[in-house]
């Protein structure tokens, strides 16, 4: 039994020890017979395709690679007594549970990790995990748009919290699983059929997938950046229900008699064609911590506004 190092093209800013497995007794006496995985362990089997997890006691993270330990699938939160499989695999990574919810950009489907050689006098080498993308990867011209976070990020108030209700939260956790697990390698596929064509000058599936590649690049780094930051409010659990708060809905009466119910969401949340609104907006900033029968001033455009709150409504608590 030894350590595999595992290394990737960007310099780490975290470090994973992988235990390598070759075997079935090494599997039970490293994962079975043990105390649960650290955030910073993982083990790696090999000459596999399944996984079982009868005799464990604790969820798992796997991460299916090929021959040329290429991402195949990643499997998220695998509880004990399971089995999980993906034919074309030829090996295993085990992490602890929702290491690769915290690290998505760690292991990318479609994307190689790169395994060093044995070690034998050295019990622990390190996998670097990077948690930005190598722009090398997908950095076509000095004209691309540099900003991980494009033009959908919102700016937050210097020193605040990125506050987000749970169901947001879960939104954009989708999203970002489906683009790395599902729209990326379909993409990349895409992409490599094209190269295999011959001269990329002039080859519209290329060019175009190369863009949508650079685009849900962009959109995985935004989410990720977002996510990381996120603090998740449950508004359910507001214990002063008559006042407005994060995740309150409103209903209010404007000067001109017209009536509107917003709900106060997160920056990532917002849809103001759909009463969803950011708490920093400034018709969110106006009603915070007024109460049912308040009358605000909101200062618009066109002038002050009066806002007389009816009624301030929270989700009930599950």
């Amino acid at each position: 039994m030894f350590y595999q190092g595992i290394r990737m093209m960007r310099a780490p800013n975290e470090t994973l020890r992988v235990y390598k497995a070759t075997g079935l007794m090494q599997r039970l006496r490293g994962l079975l017979f043990r105390r649960r995985l650290k955030s910073d362990e993982a083990m790696w089997l090999c000459d596999t395709w399944a996984v079982h997890t009868f005799g464990m006691r604790y969820p798992l993270d796997l991460v299916f690679l090929c021959s040329r330990n290429r991402v195949l699938k990643i499997v998220h939160n695998v509880a004990p007594a399971r089995v999980s499989i993906c034919r074309r695999a030829r090996s295993v990574i085990e992490l602890n549970a929702g290491y690769c919810a915290r690290r998505p950009l760690a292991f990318v489907p479609g994307r190689s990790v790169f395994l060093g050689q044995p070690s034998k006098g050295l019990p622990r080498v390190v996998f670097s995990v990077p948690s930005t993308m190598n722009k090398a990867f997908v950095k076509e011209s000095d004209h691309d748009d540099d900003d991980d976070l494009g033009p959908e990020a919102v700016a937050l108030p210097q020193g605040s919290k990125n506050y987000m209700t749970r169901s947001g939260y879960q939104r954009l956790r989708a999203e970002l699983a489906h683009l790395m697990n599902e729209e990326r390698p379909n993409v990349v596929q895409v992409v490599s059929w094209a190269a295999s064509n011959g001269d990329r000058s002039e080859n519209g599936d290329y060019i175009y997938g190369k863009k949508r590649l650079r685009e849900i690049d962009r959109r995985i780094r935004f989410l990720t950046k977002r996510l990381e930051a996120a603090e998740v409010v449950d508004p359910a659990l507001q214990p002063n229900r008559d006042q407005v708060f994060f995740g309150a809905t409103v209903l209010y009466c404007d000067k001109a008699g017209t009536d509107h119910r917003v709900t106060i969401v997160g920056v990532d949340e917002a849809d103001p064609l759909n009463g969803m609104i950011s708490w920093i907006s400034p018709v969110a900033r106006a009603l915070l911590k007024a109460r049912e029968g308040d009358t605000i001033t909101l200062r618009t455009p066109a002038g002050l506004d009066e806002l007389d709150i009816l009624e301030v409504i929270y989700p009930e608590p599950a």
